[in-house]
């Protein structure tokens, strides 16, 4: 009964909270999603969940805080480090995943990035550049070109060519005309042929251009310009839009100024302020992951937001309200990532 009073009034204190309305003038809701649930117990080596992949035969990966763990709808096959196997994957921490067009899996680990092989079933590892240097990677991505793009901590931005053996650092030296101004990564992704959205967590963000080599920085100023507030999730809406996220609200791109907006924040009915995840629905609709507060869902032609939190007297709601990524597969299924209680799996057929 005290739990349930506990539980009550905290859910209170959030909903009216939540209707505080300046910027956003509609009322906010809850959102009725039912998920359904992967979690440790159903064989997830880890429930801390980074990133989601489905892949082009059909398993989604998962990477924990500890393993690469492989999903057929039936079962869950963890990958593991082993330090007796070179062929196994460089160390249990997988952060970040892409495929490329060959069907390879990319992970990046906290030793390197390893290249997976469905044939093989074994990882190649890269964990030095071609001049030998160490690095620890924090983002990655396959260009439409299969070149393999990775933001290493201290090093700068790296590159993999098709058919290349090593990576190759691209020019990170903030002291050369349009060099890289910080080296600390979050999140990185295309924006057109050969250009490239990188954050940063001391030098906001940079538009790199593969073409030339340059970089162009853009800074958040609200209300002083903002270099250092730690990571940010980007997107690009469909409709061209940049979005990211920081530990202060949701920041939108505007092409014509090149300055942000800060768009969802306390004061616009924001449940929370530090992001950790940004999506876009087939409906246009954002929605972000927050840490601590569900995922607020922005609708931007009704300037209101829905919010999915978790209940713990319901089964079919999300199992914690701390949000680390958000992922929509080809066949339309939104997958959720938690901090330490699983995926959270949403289908709205």
């Amino acid at each position: 009964l005290w739990a349930w009073a506990a539980w009550s009034c905290f859910y209170l204190i959030y909903c009216l909270s939540a209707f505080r309305t300046t910027g956003i003038t509609a009322f906010a809701q809850e959102a009725n999603y039912k998920f359904r649930r992967l979690e440790t117990e159903d064989g997830l080596s880890n429930g801390i969940i980074y990133t989601t992949l489905k892949d082009s035969r059909g398993f989604v990966w998962f990477g924990t805080d500890h393993g690469l763990n492989r999903y057929d709808s039936y079962e869950i096959k963890s990958y593991l480090h082993d330090p007796e196997d070179p062929s196994s994957i460089s160390a249990s921490k997988a952060i970040a995943l892409a495929e490329d067009s060959k069907g390879n899996i990319w992970i990046v680990t906290s030793v390197g990035v390893n290249k997976y092989n469905p044939i093989t079933d074994q990882f190649t590892r890269y964990t030095k550049t071609a001049k030998g240097l160490d690095f620890s990677v924090a983002c990655l991505m396959v260009d439409e070109n299969d070149n393999v793009l990775a933001g290493a901590e201290d090093i700068g931005l790296l590159i993999l060519r098709k058919g290349a053996d090593s990576f190759a650092s691209l020019s990170s030296n903030s002291a050369v005309t349009n060099g890289l101004a910080g080296n600390q990564f979050f999140d990185i992704i295309q924006d057109g042929p050969n250009k490239f959205w990188l954050s940063t967590d001391y030098a906001g963000l940079e538009l790199f251009d593969l073409t030339t080599g340059s970089y162009k920085q853009y800074s958040f100023e609200w209300p002083d310009p903002i270099f250092s507030d730690g990571q940010k999730p980007i997107l690009k809406s469909r409709d061209g839009d940049i979005w990211v996220g920081t530990s202060i609200g949701v920041f939108k791109l505007d092409r014509d100024t090149e300055k942000f907006q800060r768009y969802a924040d306390w004061d616009s009915g924001f449940s929370t302020l530090i992001v950790n995840a940004l999506y876009e629905d087939r409906d246009g609709s954002i929605w972000i992951g927050t840490d601590g507060g569900g995922i607020n869902i922005l609708d931007r032609n009704k300037k209101s937001y829905r919010y999915i939190i978790s209940n713990p007297f319901y089964e079919k709601s999300l199992t914690s309200n701390a949000i680390y990524d958000i992922y929509e597969d080809y066949d339309g299924i939104i997958w959720v990532g938690t901090y330490a209680a699983g995926v959270n799996i949403y289908n709205s057929s």
